[in-house]
Formats: structure tokens, sequence, C-alpha cells
């Protein structure tokens, strides 16, 4: 692990709204590109009756890496959450996928 230099807030907050404008799109464009293959998967499963596990969330789950935690956990919760589109508890709580359950 390698230690980050001190950032105030601002900064942090900026460099966070910059990272969702950038990277965001393309995280979304591969999430729609999973959903869509994930769907294809289901049609499989339900065409020829059998059945599979997934590591793909189907449910909208979020997902929290653990980099957001060391590297934004100063960050107000509540704009970061309004920011990603998702709980604010999710940013508290969960480490990767908020849920264990997949489903078609």
């Amino acid at each position: 692990m390698f230690n980050l230099p001190y950032m105030s807030n601002d900064q942090l907050e900026k460099e966070f709204s910059t990272l969702v404008e950038y990277i965001g799109k393309e995280i979304n464009d591969k999430v729609k590109q999973a959903n869509l293959l994930l769907q294809e998967a289901c049609e499989l499963s339900d065409r020829y009756g059998v059945p599979f596990r997934s590591p793909i969330s189907q449910l909208e789950q979020s997902y929290v890496p653990e980099s957001f935690r060391n590297r934004f956990k100063t960050l107000d919760k509540e704009e970061v959450s309004e920011l990603v589109g998702m709980y604010q508890d999710d940013l508290d709580y969960a480490r990767g996928w908020r849920h264990s359950q997949v489903g078609c």
C-alpha cells in the first residue's frame, strides 16, 4: 500500500467529481454491456433449463471498492451518494457488492 499526499476535502471533491464525469461513462457502458450478456445467459438458461451462478449483479446492487474508503473517506457521503446514484448507507457498509444474491 502506498501513502497518498494530503488533500483538502475541496480538492478531494473536485478530483472525485472529475473522475465520476470522465470514467463514470466508461464504467456505465461496461455495466450496460455486462447486463446485456447476463440477460442472454438468462435466456439460454430458460431455453435449455441449465441453471448457473453469476457474480454479476442483476438486482441493481451497489459496488463500493475498498479503494474508495482509502482515498475518499473524508468526503461528505451524502454528496458522493448523490453523484454516483446510490444510497448513503451503501457507502458506509458495503465492501464490494452490497448484497450477495443474483437473480434473472
